[in-house]
């Protein structure tokens, strides 16, 4: 009995609950005025309705093609309820303004309070809105939204590649001081699309294309995830927040991105003009991928400013990279700049803070207003252990001509071996040196056209200390993709000409991956005496390889498989010997060419396509496995606490050495096992609280002063315990 009286007021309760709720249904011919019992009409007449009913509505309209002969317009001046339009679907439900008219009006800005007169439209195509007239926004466009407060959803339910606006002739125009969201499937085709948000949050999961310019507007920021193609400018201007931008961006004329945030994009920038990223305050990078062309003028200003494996590949002469206030950092050895022209100058550098290149080219120009800019002319400042591609082309300007190179290092010391010495764009890597200290490398090169004249040219770079200690002083040193240091050492038969970390997650193929590769993967490069030698290579560790762990390698060809055959453990197992022979054992490229190519890394045997644990949220990284996989992250800000405690506390003597040891053979299998259960994550998360807060305070106030902390918080409350006792018993 007590069920079914459940069951009666549940039902009671969703039947009451829904009846604030009005659904329209409209249909291309119908004319229907809406009534109290009349809900099918037409599309006009239930937006009007829908204006005043002071319910939360709903207007379903059917598929077919609608020619609208005159605007549709919502425009509630009391109802501060939410309206939802839901067509059939991008490309079946179909409003034609034949060119002529605006298509949908849309303004609750005469609302006292519009924060929950929520705007979304699911499903409808918009074509052949009335051409944009800058100065009379409000009366042209494909679709006009305007709201004070009130969010604006654009979707496609079936989040494919439907089209969501679509305007042959007119233009879309959006505008809230709140979100605006478009989801995966979204796309605004038009002469010229405004979005603006003066304090929300403009989100874009799907594609925007704009057939003029494409402005976006954010008080708090923009995330694009889909590609942003325009056949004019594209500007996006985030006034405090932060821009985001995943996929490419393509413009036939300038791009601009501004704001006092962040600025990164991971896709490609494409723009036929001019190039402009400027943050006041924030950070700017450009990861890996980034292509920037056609352009005659690239700008970077603002704060600390990365670019990563830029390539820039355009008639560069003349332009400019400039950071105005704050650090400029340009990093990746496939940056490339092609100068168009003969000229030397490939583009310049300015500053008014730090500006520093790392593992790039050499042969662009610079100059220097103000700050400190560590690659001036041919010179170029890097830190020991960095990947160094010396680009012949850059210094000359134009290498069509020329047949033949030939590198020479011309400076006194430690001679760096080059990958080739006959390449136009050989690497090398910079040596050991002592700590504290810099030292300076020049090379020579001597390029020979076809007519058999010869020009020279030199390149000096600036050695500095990487910072990286506790290996031997002729170790070459890096720093791993999970922020451990390394150590690398050519024993015999060849020398190290490249060495880079690599994120396994860059690794697309997860058959047979390895689980808790701890230091990610090292890309090492080797250059043997003789094509067709072996080498032996030790790879020194920052603590022991647990137990179980192996060495694994991966090979575009074989996929991932087990080296441990060719990979020996010390008694520690604080070091490992790889044997390596070129076009064998060891050769990524399997050609007996004189150079082998060898990504590999330390990790479990994983199975059948698991993924990597450590970047998954599972056990690993760097030790802390059951931490990491509680908290699902390597970078978690209290896993950092746990690794540095580690580091500090326990492996600087032999009780807690042997106690990571043991650590470390235990917890892996642990670690995956909370790793597959979100119950058991948060429960061990809550316990690790504790150990936490301990090693935390033992970090900033050392042990000494943790135990007294310790001694004065008992203290206290073994005081109130008293007081409590004895006023219970009086």
């Amino acid at each position: 009995m007590k069920k079914h009286l459940l069951l009666a007021a549940m039902l009671g309760f969703l039947l009451v609950s829904g009846a604030n709720a009005e659904v329209f249904t409209a249909t291309p011919a119908s004319e229907n005025e809406c009534t109290d019992t009349i809900f099918e009409c037409s599309f006009q007449s239930a937006l009007t309705a829908a204006q005043s009913n002071g319910e939360e509505d709903i207007i379903n309209v059917e598929a077919g093609t609608y020619d609208i002969a005159a605007t549709l317009s919502y425009i509630p001046t009391s109802d501060d309820r939410p309206l939802t339009i839901k067509g059939a679907g991008a490309g079946l439900t179909i409003l034609n303004g034949g060119g002529t008219i605006q298509i949908l009006h849309i303004d609750t800005t005469g609302l006292p309070d519009d924060s929950n007169a929520h705007i979304t439209i699911n499903g409808v195509t918009f074509t052949n809105g009335l051409n944009l007239d800058e100065d009379n926004l409000e009366d042209t466009g494909g679709l006009y939204i305007i709201t004070n407060d009130a969010d604006s959803i654009f979707h496609d339910s079936e989040f494919d590649t439907d089209v969501l606006f679509s305007s042959d002739t007119g233009d879309v125009t959006v505008e809230s001081n709140a979100d605006i969201t478009l989801s995966a499937s979204s796309m605004i085709a038009a002469n010229t699309v405004t979005i603006v948000s003066d304090t929300g949050i403009i989100t874009f999961a799907g594609p925007i294309t704009s057939e003029s310019n494409l402005t976006i507007t954010s008080g708090t920021g923009i995330t694009s995830a889909g590609a942003i193609v325009s056949d004019g400018d594209v500007g996006l201007t985030a006034i405090t927040g932060s821009i985001t931008s995943a996929g490419p961006i393509i413009s036939t004329h300038d791009v601009t991105f501004s704001g006092n945030g962040s600025i990164t994009s991971t896709g490609s920038i494409t723009f036929g003009g001019d190039l402009a990223l400027t943050s006041s305050d924030g950070s700017i990078v450009l990861e890996e991928g980034v292509i920037l062309s056609g352009g005659t003028n690239g700008s970077v200003a603002g704060g600390s400013t990365q670019i990563n494996s830029l390539s820039v590949n355009a008639d560069l002469n003349g332009s400019e990279i400039v950071s105005a206030g704050g650090n400029l950092s340009v990093s990746g050895a496939s940056l490339q700049i092609e100068s168009g022209s003969s000229s030397v100058d490939a583009g310049s550098v300015s500053s008014g803070g730090v500006v520093q290149f790392n593992d790039i080219p050499v042969g662009v120009n610079t100059a220097q207003t103000g700050g400190t800019v560590t690659f001036e002319g041919e010179n170029i400042s890097v830190v020991e252990g960095s990947t160094v591609m010396l680009n012949g082309p850059n210094l000359f300007g134009n290498d069509e001509d020329i047949e033949s190179w030939e590198w020479t290092q011309i400076s006194a010391g430690p001679q760096a071996t080059l990958s080739d010495t006959t390449a136009a764009q050989p690497t090398f890597v910079t040596l050991p040196i002592d700590a504290g200290s810099g030292s300076v490398v020049s090379f020579k090169v001597t390029a020979t056209d076809g007519n058999g004249a010869v020009t020279n040219g030199s390149v000096t770079l600036t050695v500095s200390d990487n910072g990286i200690s506790g290996f031997p002083a002729d170790a070459v040193t890096i720093t791993s993709v999970t922020n451990e240091n390394l150590g690398v050492y050519v024993n015999g038969g060849g020398n190290i000409t490249r060495l880079n970390p690599i994120d396994p997650d860059t690794v697309a193929d997860t058959t047979n991956k390895p689980q808790n590769l701890i230091y990610g993967l090292v890309d090492l490069e080797v250059k043997v005496d003789t094509p067709g030698d072996s080498a032996t290579v030790t790879l020194y560790l920052p603590q022991s390889a647990p137990e179980g762990y192996k060495w694994f390698k991966y090979n575009a060809n074989s996929g991932w498989y087990d080296f441990s055959d060719h990979a020996e453990f010390n008694a520690d197992r604080n070091q490992v010997i790889l044997t390596l022979v070129d076009g064998g054992v060891g050769d990524d490229d399997g050609v007996a060419n004189g150079v082998i190519k060898d990504p590999s890394g330390l990790g479990t045997a994983g199975g059948g396509g698991s993924p990597n644990v450590t970047s998954s949220g599972g056990g690993g990284g760097g030790g802390c496995f059951i931490a990491t996989a509680a908290y699902g992250s390597l970078m978690e800000p209290r896993v950092k606490v746990l690794r540095a405690f580690r580091d500090r506390f326990l492996l600087g003597n032999r009780v807690g050495r042997s106690f990571v040891r043991f650590y470390y053979a235990c917890s892996p299998p642990i670690a995956n096992f909370i790793a597959d259960h979100d119950t058991l994550r948060a429960i061990v998360r809550i316990s690790l609280l504790p150990l936490v807060g301990a090693s935390w305070l033992a970090l900033k106030l050392g042990p000494a002063s943790l135990i007294m902390a310790v001694i004065f918080f008992l203290f206290l409350g073994l005081t109130g315990f008293s007081m409590f006792t004895r006023k219970y018993k009086k």
